[in-house]
């Protein structure tokens, strides 16, 4: 530690007991202006309850609430412009988060789209292959199980559920 750490953490550290010195002074003074009886329930109170209590608070959300970012801004001028300021930040980031994956989701199932319409030509074009070149049992079956699942896909707007889907979903 270099002498000027030294001196800074010896004037922090006086700042810390001056700041301490004057919260006692204040109490000593409080504790003057308090008659007999008074007094003597706060020496009572005390005994019985010399421990320490600390105040907890929280809340949800990107912003505390109104009295905190005050203290905020009393402690730290400008603190809460800041604290609000990362919040519009946030909420800019999880719109655009938001946007992206609508984007991607788009964007998989136009592809998706894309793949069935080409799959569903070639299958539909083998079974008039087959009709064609004499095959017309088999062509038949290809073609009519094909035009049979896209009127179901296209009746009921979805596909079919396997039990295998129902495992992977679960609570989100």
């Amino acid at each position: 530690m270099s002498s000027e750490e030294k001196q800074l953490a010896n004037k922090s550290g006086k700042d810390e007991t001056k700041d301490r010195l004057d919260d006692s002074r204040e109490l000593i003074e409080l504790f003057n202006q308090l008659d007999d009886e008074q007094k003597e329930e706060v020496i009572i109170r005390i005994q019985k309850h010399p421990q320490l209590s600390s105040i907890s608070r929280f809340w949800e959300g990107p912003l505390p609430p109104p009295s905190a970012l005050k203290e905020y801004e009393e402690v730290l001028p400008g603190a809460a412009n800041r604290i609000l300021k990362m919040a519009e930040r946030q909420l800019v980031h999880r719109q655009k988060m938001e946007k992206e994956k609508l984007d991607k989701i788009y964007q998989v199932q136009s592809r998706g789209q894309h793949y069935a319409l080409l799959i569903v030509g070639m299958i539909a074009f083998s079974g008039m292959f087959l009709i064609g070149y004499g095959f017309e049992i088999s062509g038949l079956i290809v073609y009519g199980t094909t035009l049979i699942g896209l009127a179901y896909v296209f009746i009921t707007g979805r596909r079919p559920k396997l039990k295998q889907d129902s495992s992977s979903e679960g609570p989100e």
